[in-house]
């Protein structure tokens, strides 16, 4: 092993840590533009002492269930997603048009449902962009909110 030296490296940070471990709201549409529902992500950073930390303490809970095949690897990343990366949720609705407070064991029934699999996917790649957990420049903000001048000249 090389011997470590006493030099503090300037390492540019990758994410907004704070806005990271708050989370974002994210809107799910269909294609249609109907809302599916809002959800509330974390950015889980395995690269991070605690982020390993808590992924090993994940690994441990569910061991034995995945020894035993009590629960298949797409159970246990299911379940990690539900108690680490989503912490809540709103406009997701029953069948009777209620509104469905978040629960971990909750929204694991809901992402077990076939038709909620897109949904699950599209949060999980999501969840995994550092770049959604990044603060916009104010300036970069009004830069988007100008319209696009139309080229035809309408």
């Amino acid at each position: 092993m090389a011997k470590k030296t006493n030099i503090k490296f300037a390492v540019p940070e990758r994410y907004n840590a704070d806005l990271a471990s708050q989370g974002i709201e994210f809107k799910i549409d269909t294609v249609k533009g109907e809302t599916v529902g809002v959800f509330h992500l974390i950015y889980f950073d395995r690269f991070t002492q605690r982020g390993r930390a808590q992924w090993k303490r994940m690994q441990l809970k569910y061991r034995k269930q995945a020894v035993s095949g009590v629960l298949s690897p797409d159970d246990i990343q299911l379940r990690i997603f539900c108690e680490v990366v989503l912490v809540g949720w709103s406009k997701i609705f029953d069948g009777e048009d209620n509104e469905v407070p978040f629960s971990v064991e909750t929204a694991i029934e809901y992402f077990q449902l076939d038709e909620t699999q897109w949904v699950l996917e599209e949060l999980n790649r999501l969840a995994s962009n550092e770049a959604n957990f990044c603060e916009i420049d104010e300036a970069e903000e009004e830069e988007a909110e100008e319209p696009t001048p139309d080229p035809a000249g309408n």
